[in-house]
C-alpha cells in the first residue's frame, strides 16, 4: 500500500546511501505503518501554542488529564499473532499546571488498523493486555509519599526509553515483565495458565487478592495484583482478551517524517453521537453472551469481532469520545517533546467529526475500510 511513511523511508534510504543523513524519523519509519512512533494529547490555542493537558469534567474531583501513545508500526502483523505493539502513558493531574499528580498508570498491548489506500483514515483496535499503577509503586516505596523523579525513572524503565542521566536503557518490558511482576515469579508467559486468573468470570476482577467482584461499568475482565492489572489469559488454548477497544480514526498533516497529527473516536462518519466504538471481551462464552448479560443491553445479535462480544457501547475514555494526538521526534521525549507537526491548526480547524467523503462501514466493526473519493 501507498503509505506517506514509506514513501519518506525511501528518500532517506537514497540519502544514506549516498552519505548524506536522512531524518531519523524518517528511517525509523521504514517498513512500518503511520502510527508509528510516540504521540502526545495535543490541542493548538489561538496563539498557536500546544496543549498537552485537557480539563477532564467528567470525574470528581475535576481534573486534568494528559496520555502520551507509542506504536511499534507493525500493526499489519498483528493478525498473525507476532506485531503491532503499542503502550499507553496516562498521567491525571488535579490542576491545569500539572504540578500535582492524582494518577499515574502505563498501559500495554497489541494494535492493529485497517486503513484506506493512504492509511488517513480507517479503524483502529487497541487490545489492552496489562496496565501498571506507577504512582501507587511509587508511594508504596516512599512511605506513602509520590515522587516524580522515583516516577520518570519507572516509566522511562517500562516504556524503554533511554536516559543515561537517569540511568535508563531502551530495553522495554514485555507482555512476560508484566505478569511476573503480577505473579511475583519468573515464570513468563505460563502465568497465563493461572489457576485464578483463568477462573474469573468475564467481568470479574481480583484487587490484591481479595474475591472477584463484577466490573459494572466496563465489562471487562482483570486480576489485578502488585500494581499490575492483568487483562489476558489462556483460554481454550489460546491467549485472549478482555479489553479491545474499536474507534475510527483519522491522520493529518503529513510531513518528512509521516503524518502528525492523530484523532481516534467513537462517533460515526457522521459526527452524530451514534457511537460505532465499543469494547470487545474474548472472555465471554457463547453461553453467557446468550443472556442479557453483557452489558449496556447490547443485542446479543452484535457481531463479533476476533472470537470477543461487545459489552460495551463507546469506550473507557472516562466519558470522552473523540482524543487528538500529535506527533513528537524519536530524538525527544514525553516530558521535553520535540512536536513534527507543521499546521498550527485547532484540532476543529484540522478534523472534521464530519466525513461526507468517507464510505467505510464503521458500525460493522470487522469491514473493510472504503477508498476515499
Amino acid at each position: 500500500m501507498k503509505k506517506i511513511t514509506k514513501i519518506c523511508a525511501v528518500v532517506a534510504a537514497c540519502l544514506a546511501t549516498i552519505g548524506l543523513t536522512g531524518c531519523p524519523d524518517a528511517a525509523a519509519s521504514i517498513g512500518k505503518d503511520d502510527f508509528v512512533g510516540t504521540w502526545m494529547t495535543l490541542d493548538i490555542d489561538g496563539s498557536g501554542e500546544p496543549k498537552t493537558c485537557y480539563h477532564n469534567t467528567n470525574v470528581t474531583p475535576n481534573g486534568y488529564y494528559s496520555i502520551t501513545w507509542n506504536f511499534d508500526g507493525r500493526s499489519e502483523n498483528m493478525f498473525n499473532g507476532n506485531g503491532g505493539r503499542f503502550w499507553q502513558h496516562l498521567v491525571n493531574y488535579s490542576d491545569a499546571n500539572m504540578t500535582t499528580v492524582q494518577n499515574e498508570t502505563f498501559w500495554f498491548g497489541q494494535y492493529a488498523i485497517k486503513g484506506n489506500s493512504g492509511y488517513s483514515k480507517g479503524k483502529l483496535y487497541l487490545y489492552y493486555q496489562c496496565g501498571y499503577d506507577i504512582d501507587d509503586a511509587v508511594r508504596a516505596a516512599n512511605a506513602g509519599s509520590y515522587d516524580a523523579g522515583a516516577a520518570k525513572i519507572l516509566f522511562y524503565d517500562i516504556a524503554g526509553i533511554k536516559d543515561d542521566e537517569l540511568g535508563t536503557d531502551n530495553v522495554a518490558w514485555k507482555l512476560e515483565d508484566f505478569l511476573n511482576a503480577a505473579f511475583n515469579n519468573s515464570d513468563g508467559l505460563a502465568n497465563l495458565n493461572n489457576e485464578t486468573l483463568c477462573g474469573l468470570a468475564y467481568n470479574g476482577q481480583n484487587k490484591n487478592g481479595s474475591p472477584a467482584a463484577a466490573d459494572t461499568k466496563y465489562y471487562n475482565g482483570a486480576y489485578v495484583n502488585h500494581n499490575v492489572t492483568v487483562q489476558v489469559r489462556n483460554q481454550g488454548g489460546k491467549m485472549k482478551c478482555s479489553d479491545i477497544e474499536y474507534f475510527r480514526f483519522n491522520l493529518k498533516d503529513g510531513s518528512a517524517s509521516g503524518y502528525t497529527r492523530m484523532m481516534a473516536t467513537v462517533l460515526d462518519k457522521d459526527g452524530t453521537e451514534n457511537k460505532i466504538g465499543g469494547i470487545y471481551n474474548q472472555w465471554v462464552t457463547a453461553d453467557e453472551a446468550s443472556g442479557d448479560t453483557i452489558g449496556d443491553n447490547i443485542p446479543t445479535s452484535t457481531k463479533k469481532f476476533n472470537g470477543g462480544y461487545k459489552v460495551k457501547s463507546g469506550c473507557s475514555w472516562s466519558d470522552y469520545n473523540t482524543r487528538y494526538m500529535g506527533r513528537i521526534s524519536v530524538k525527544s521525549s514525553p516530558t521535553d517533546p520535540i512536536w513534527l507537526y507543521s499546521s498550527n491548526k485547532t484540532n476543529n480547524e484540522l478534523f472534521s467529526l464530519n466525513d461526507s467523503k468517507d464510505h467505510t462501514d464503521y458500525e460493522d466493526v470487522d469491514s473493510n475500510v472504503s477508498a476515499e473519493e
